[in-house]
């Protein structure tokens, strides 16, 4: 994956265009991405208010940007190939079991746990079953209710994988010819007692930060402390992130990456637990139907 000063480099194919560098913005409730061609002096720039955008903004952008070349040089891309069907491999139970643990992705924080031939995620409040395809790497389906495996087109191009490296097991994404760092694994860390008395449901207290979650909450789920977000722009997803104590006051954002390693303060203040992080005061909500501690 090649990335320029606040471009991408890869990841868009316009066939004949030379460079191609494209740079996106993305909010809760809008997607935009401007695309361009410098050896023709192209470019476009798409957006849209919807949530559920994106896919469609890149592909009107990237579709766009490839009739203008046609128009301004002849230049046509060639009939669109369909990709080969890659069979599932099998894996023995105790090979897919190394798998299970926390990772940090990308798309926020994923439980993985074997099943009998394959892989469950769980990610953002849903399922997808991660199916072995040989050398180390795995396809995507999405599990319809969490239990009926599913082809999503949007998948079919789409494999993962983990290497190591510097001591870290990460994940990799295989776009196509692209890959590109995607998450790590996490290992939980000792959770300290005083920690507990901060597992709950928060509210905000500094309001009028602009778009703000409906619902913010710290679990405990499988040894792993779990911050917990809800946007009413995003319906049925669910944001987590891992978090990583490293003293009773202080926690980290778990992982590698964009906002990743940052420090959220913990404090109690008459007799409540208040969390500060990039600007905002959260307050534990007296009465909360909050999170699951699981042993």
């Amino acid at each position: 994956m090649k990335t320029g000063l606040g471009w991408q480099l890869s990841g868009i194919d316009i066939h004949g265009a030379g460079t191609v560098a494209s740079h996106g913005g993305t909010m809760l409730d809008s997607h935009s991405l401007m695309i361009v061609l410098p050896e023709h002096k192209l470019g476009v720039i798409v957006a849209a208010n919807s949530a559920t955008g994106q896919g469609a903004v890149k592909t009107v952008a990237a579709r766009t940007l490839a009739l203008a070349l046609e128009a301004k040089t002849g230049i046509r891309q060639p009939a669109p190939v369909t990709p080969p069907v890659v069979a599932d491999a099998a894996l023995p139970a105790e090979q897919l079991g190394h798998y299970k643990a926390w990772y940090d992705s990308l798309i926020g924080l994923v439980h993985v746990s074997p099943t009998r031939s394959a892989l469950d995620a769980e990610v953002m409040g849903h399922t997808l079953q991660l199916r072995p395809r040989g050398a180390g790497e795995f396809g995507l389906r999405y599990k319809l209710f969490g239990l009926i495996p599913v082809q999503v087109a949007s998948f079919d191009n789409i494999r993962i994988s983990t290497r190591k490296i510097a001591g870290r097991e990460v994940l990799v994404g295989h776009f196509g010819a692209d890959t590109m760092l995607v998450g790590e694994r996490l290992n939980p860390a000792p959770i300290p007692p005083a920690l507990l008395d901060f597992v709950g449901e928060y509210e905000i207290v500094n309001e009028g930060m602009g778009i703000t979650p409906e619902m913010i909450a710290v679990s405990i789920e499988d040894g792993m402390l779990v911050g917990n977000t809800r946007f009413a722009q995003l319906p049925g997803f669910v944001l987590r992130i891992g978090l990583t104590p490293i003293s009773s006051t202080e926690l980290l954002v778990s992982g590698l990456g964009t906002g990743k390693g940052e420090t959220i303060a913990l404090s109690v203040e008459q007799g409540e637990q208040v969390l500060r992080f990039s600007g905002l005061e959260l307050r534990k909500k007296k009465r909360h139907l909050a999170a699951v501690v699981e042993k």
